[in-house]
């Protein structure tokens, strides 16, 4: 932004200096601005016309990406090691909104809604001025396009914003970096599942799995579900297995750190991926 003013400052100044108002209009705290000479309050105007515009790029925007297309087999190509990571999957919420929180001894969190991006092939742009009027939301349009192309991810992103000094930030031409982490704690539960890639190993799997069951267990011990793929010749990634695994505490018999896997039955899985959101195209339980 301080580029394009600098560049054409000669010419800004010239429009300013030649539609000054001889007549004082401003607060009274301001009135000895109107005994300066002509250049200087030019060059005054070019500062606040600056600090205008740098109103509308003000907000520091931090995202995270989810989608609803856990099973595409397009998504895991891209963002899964090539098959061979995991989707994590979030417990679906009413509200559309997931509470965070800065730290982990917090003990209210803030509401953060998912919103859905949209996918179309027109020019993304951000418009300076209507955005320096209507604040971040209308600067937030535009990180929530993206080219038809990706309509396959079915992306959702939550935002989290910052604001910068635009005005002083206009005077000494330069944009501070935030020392922030941007780090924010969602509840343990909040995870309910995980689907792991058709080339993930073993090894892989075993410490997802009792990360999350250490976890569950200074959390009022909830269970959460396992589920294991296949790639098809088809290139379809479809659900092969799907236990529930738990770390049920019986008076007299040691917690066991492995957790206990109840397997879930090939007539019931149809209903639990429902539940979960997952859509799987023509299931089949291989």
């Amino acid at each position: 932004m301080h580029k394009e003013i600098e560049g054409n400052k000669k010419a800004l100044l010239e429009i300013f200096s030649s539609h000054l108002r001889s007549d004082f209009a401003g607060p009274e705290s301001q009135k000895f601005k109107s005994e300066m000479p002509n250049e200087q309050k030019a060059e005054e105007c070019v500062t606040w016309l600056s600090a205008l515009l740098t109103r509308a790029v003000d907000h520091i925007f931090y995202s995270v990406s989810f989608s609803d297309s856990p099973l595409n087999p397009m998504m895991w190509a891209h963002y899964a090691d090539g098959f061979k990571g995991c989707v994590v999957i979030y417990t679906s919420y009413q509200s559309n909104t997931i509470s965070l929180r800065q730290n982990l001894f917090d003990a209210k969190g803030v509401p953060f809604s998912f919103l859905k991006v949209n996918y179309s092939d027109g020019e993304k742009r951000i418009p300076i001025l209507e955005s320096a009027v209507s604040g971040k939301d209308k600067a937030r349009e535009a990180f929530l396009q993206k080219s038809a192309f990706w309509s396959y991810e079915s992306e959702y992103r939550l935002f989290a914003v910052e604001r910068s000094n635009a005005a002083l930030e206009s005077v000494i031409k330069e944009k501070k970096a935030s020392q922030r982490d941007r780090i924010w704690h969602h509840h343990t539960n909040d995870i309910i599942g995980v689907i792991f890639g058709p080339r993930c190993d073993e090894r892989y799997k075993k410490k997802v799995d009792l990360t999350l069951l250490d976890n569950r267990l200074r959390a009022g011990n909830q269970p959460f579900f396992l589920f294991d793929t296949q790639l098809t010749s088809e290139g379809r990634v479809v659900i092969s297995k799907a236990e529930m695994q738990s770390c049920p505490n019986f008076p007299g018999i040691p917690i066991s750190p492995e957790g206990m896997h109840r397997p879930i039955e090939s007539k019931d899985l149809p209903k639990l991926l429902a539940d979960l959101g997952i859509v799987q195209d023509n299931y089949s339980h291989v």
